[in-house]
């Protein structure tokens, strides 16, 4: 694994590139667009194929730009391997576009064969709708993205990130029994059940904030979000309220909430109307 810096989300600085496998590997999230880090990626694939491995592709996690932003780089650089395999979800194949390579969609249920490792794809959405993980179920490591971080957070925006579809995906990988969870940010993490459950945890604590801070009356999101993230400061109100806008859309979806326009009021659990906090 290379922590190479990226334009990425403060405070985070790097994104985590990981080659996986051992006769055959796959890079996973070639995220770097600056020259120095892309060396110490170049030299880490020149070093396994010495040793004789061989390299199948790149795997992408998800879309965003400091999770691929070294590919046309690898493409050029190897072009005389000929055209890059690209393994991403159908719509991360829709976002990114590179010449010399070769998109392959997979999806949950995928699997990588890296001849010693098979790497399970799970289709692990929230903080985008394409988002996938990669599992080696047999060393019980996971490559988890976005979907935690141990530098900086994860911010789930709508229209493609999902609150609901998150705690699903948090859910789902904290039932897995992992050893260790690889995320794009930060260090891996082992044993990570408790860190998921704390994940899940903050994020239904913040969902009962947002619906304290809804009244009986329409209030636009920029109105709620001082009240539903006390502890921001205001210079990230912008980026609360992103996360503020996805924990009102699942509200919403299950009736808690009701929205016109630009505008949110709560609801009973029921959908029968108004309610006043208490």
């Amino acid at each position: 694994m290379l922590a190479l810096p990226t334009p990425t989300l403060p405070p985070a600085t790097s994104t985590n590139t990981a080659l996986v496998g051992a006769a055959r590997f796959v890079v996973v999230d070639p995220g770097t667009p600056h020259d120095e880090p892309l060396s110490q990626l170049y030299a880490a694939i020149d070093q396994r194929r010495d040793d004789g491995a061989e390299w199948v592709g790149v795997a992408l996690t998800h879309e965003h730009a400091d999770h691929w932003g070294g590919l046309r780089a690898l493409a050029v650089r190897y072009a005389d391997l000929g055209e890059l395999p690209l393994w991403a979800h159908a719509r991360t194949h829709a976002h990114v576009r590179a010449e010399g390579v070769v998109p392959h969609d997979i999806d949950d249920g995928d699997d990588l064969d890296l001849d010693t490792i098979r790497l399970e794809v799970l289709h692990t959405p929230g903080h985008t709708r394409g988002h996938l993980s990669f599992l080696d179920r047999r060393q019980g490591v996971a490559y988890g993205g976005d979907v935690v971080a141990t530098e900086g957070t994860i911010i789930i925006d709508p229209p493609d990130g999902d609150m609901a579809a998150y705690l699903d995906t948090l859910a789902r990988l904290e039932r897995l029994g992992l050893k260790t969870l690889v995320p794009s940010h930060g260090a891996p993490v082992p044993a990570p059940s408790a860190l998921l459950g704390w994940y899940i945890q903050h994020r239904l604590g913040r969902e009962a904030q947002v619906m304290g801070a809804l009244s009986d009356t329409f209030e636009g999101v920029e109105t709620l979000v001082s009240r539903a993230y006390p502890e921001v400061a205001p210079m990230v109100y912008p980026l609360a309220a992103r996360s503020l806008l996805a924990h009102l859309i699942k509200l919403g979806d299950e009736g808690r909430a009701e929205r016109a326009g630009g505008r949110w009021r709560r609801v009973d659990a029921l959908g029968g109307g108004p309610v006043h906090n208490p």
